[in-house]
């Protein structure tokens, strides 16, 4: 409970969506300009400036930027955090959901069917 009403004071300054879920954070913002760039790397910013303040750090290991998009084109941007670059990944979990860059859910129907064989596989070995 402390942990939500410290972090309160961090979203309420950040311009862009953000989403939480224990100690993780994501920002979310639609780019069709630059200004939309240039409000997304503030708010990392301002999140870095706010670890710091806290005396807290950010794992630049679990740090990681989504890009979705229709086609397979790779941004042309790069985010920083504390002048090192943001690593851009082809997909995120997100509450046990795999979200992929294309929106595909290969990935995840795949995933599912495969832990659902192991299970079936579990149940047939113990009856």
């Amino acid at each position: 409970m402390l942990f939500i009403s410290f972090i309160n004071d961090l979203l309420d300054r950040t311009e862009n969506h953000h989403t939480t879920c224990a100690d993780d954070l994501r920002l979310n913002r639609r780019i069709d300009t630059m200004e939309d760039l240039v409000s997304l790397q503030k708010d990392t910013i301002y999140i870095s400036e706010w670890t710091k303040a806290n005396g807290m750090k950010i794992n630049l290991k679990k740090l990681e930027a989504l890009h979705i998009a229709r086609c397979l084109e790779k941004p042309s941007h790069l985010y920083t955090v504390d002048g090192s670059g943001i690593n851009f990944c082809e997909s995120v979990r997100n509450l046990g959901l795999k979200v992929t860059g294309i929106l595909r859910r290969n990935k995840q129907i795949h995933q599912v069917n495969r832990k659902a064989g192991a299970i079936l596989d579990m149940i047939s070995v113990a009856s």
